[in-house]
Order: C-alpha cells, then sequence, then structure tokens
C-alpha cells in the first residue's frame, strides 16, 4: 500500500516508571511524500495525485495496563494536495488495546484541528466461543469520520486490506462503517 510513499519521521521519547507502568514523553516529527492512487467511476486508474505533509505530535503515550495504552497531546499538520494547501493544529487523543505480542486489537483515534477533524475506531473481538478446534473466527470493525480532511487522512473503503471487487484505495471518503468476519486456520 505504501508503493508511492517516501517519509522521513524524527522522534524523541523519555520515558518514566509510573504506576501503571511506563509514562512516555514524545516528541514527533514527520515528512511525507505521497502519489494517491485515482480511479474514474468505472474502476480504471489515472494519474496519481502528489501529496506532501508534515506532521507533528507533542505529548505523552502512557502504558494504561498491561493490554492498554494511550496517548494525548498537540498535533500540527501542514499539507499541500491538487488544489489545496493548509495548516491545522490541535489535539490528538488515542487509546489502544494491544495483545501479548504488542500487536493492536482495538483502537480509537481523534485529531481535532481547526483545519480538520477525524475520528476512527477498529477493533477485533477474540471470543473462545468463536473457536473450534484449528479455526478461528473473528469478528471486526472499523469506524471512521471526518471533516474537511487532507487527502491522505481521508478513509479508504476496506481500508490497508482492501475491497473485493475493486482496486486498493479505489473508493476514498470521509466516512466509513465496516463489519466483518475473519477467518483463520493455525
Amino acid at each position: 500500500a505504501d508503493r508511492f510513499q517516501q517519509s522521513l519521521a524524527l522522534g524523541a521519547v523519555h520515558s518514566a516508571l509510573w504506576p501503571q507502568g511506563i509514562l512516555s514523553f514524545s516528541l514527533n516529527l514527520r515528512g511525507v511524500e505521497d502519489r494517491v492512487r485515482v480511479f474514474d467511476p468505472g474502476g480504471r486508474e489515472g494519474a496519481s495525485l502528489r501529496t506532501r505533509e508534515l506532521l507533528g505530535f507533542a505529548g505523552i503515550e502512557p502504558q494504561l495496563s498491561a493490554h492498554w495504552e494511550g496517548a494525548l497531546g498537540l498535533e500540527a499538520r501542514t499539507w499541500n494536495e491538487p488544489g489545496r494547501t493548509a495548516s491545522g493544529a490541535g489535539g490528538l487523543a488515542r487509546l489502544r488495546q494491544v495483545n501479548a505480542a504488542g500487536t493492536p486489537v482495538a483502537q480509537i483515534e481523534a485529531n481535532l484541528t481547526g483545519a480538520y477533524q477525524r475520528v476512527s475506531a477498529a477493533g477485533e473481538l477474540h471470543l473462545a466461543r468463536l473457536t473450534g478446534g484449528r479455526l478461528d473466527v473473528i469478528p471486526f470493525g472499523r469506524y471512521g469520520w471526518g471533516s474537511r480532511l487532507p487527502l491522505r487522512a481521508t478513509f479508504a473503503l476496506g481500508g490497508g486490506e482492501g475491497f473485493p471487487g475493486l482496486a486498493l484505495g479505489e473508493r476514498r471518503g470521509s466516512r466509513e462503517v465496516l463489519a466483518g468476519l475473519r477467518m483463520q486456520y493455525g
């Protein structure tokens, strides 16, 4: 999915122990140049759109428990895309649940700035009664809402996995609701 993207990231983190685990103070800066794929109504790919953005975050990232992490801080973004150059600063809040390996299984995030607003949630349920031997059936869902979003912050139908019958990133928008079942054998 990132074959059209180039990025450079810099960051500094200071971590300290607190009663729930680790409390990190973070300062991150990331520059990205991306070529966003564009499709006509018939699904044929056209020329990609070149976008550039600079994204900064300063805040805290606490470990809330063995399986819960958070982030709260200030976010600043400036971006350039065809027909629009803008900047915005505001708040970012994130709550994430991870499994024992540290892989996210649920996350909710809100970016509220003067230039755009974006709220997203994603998660999956691992229930013992949906597991039969080596076959796991895992319900999952995603929700997204945005207003005046930069092109790179829009929601692609099907997310990073795509949607059956469509090219990856073929349909983008400011809203997303998705529910499904994933089956894995292992």
